[in-house]
């Protein structure tokens, strides 16, 4: 959850997503450098941003999401998703939490559930990745 403690646009640089890159796979997913493979986030600069040339460019599908201030947003860990650049000389503030469920099946489901998935250790602490797997199509 992102609240934002000042207006968003492209200018200061809003979040930019591209929608659905949760649920279905698209051919940008194969050419990401994902954090936890790299340590951390990219940092203008470095040298792998000339290396991954393809993380810090736009996309025909990403939505600008422009909001003011005191508006929270909430998304997937796993959408597709970074800020734009801001060319302004004031701060872009906001506040950032991170919510995990559970290590359970929602009492909502209503799809089949996937063998690794129904099989797993529920007492277990799995990992959260945002690394999509082979149950992303």
């Amino acid at each position: 959850m992102k609240y934002y403690l000042t207006d968003t646009t492209p200018e200061n640089g809003c979040l930019k997503v591209i929608p659905s890159t949760h649920r279905k796979r698209i051919d940008l997913h194969d050419k990401l450098l994902y954090a936890s493979k790299q340590g951390n986030v990219l940092e203008p600069g470095s040298e792998s941003k000339e290396k991954y040339a393809v993380m810090f460019s736009d996309h025909p599908d990403q939505v600008d999401i422009c909001v003011k201030a005191g508006s929270l947003v909430m998304r997937d860990a796993r959408l597709l998703h970074s800020v734009r650049k801001n060319h302004t000389d004031k701060r872009r503030t906001m506040l950032l939490a991170w919510i995990r469920r559970p290590n359970t099946i929602p009492d909502y489901w209503n799809d089949e559930i996937p063998e690794p998935v129904l099989n797993r250790d529920e007492n277990k602490d799995y990992p959260s990745t945002t690394i999509p797997n082979e149950f992303l199509v």
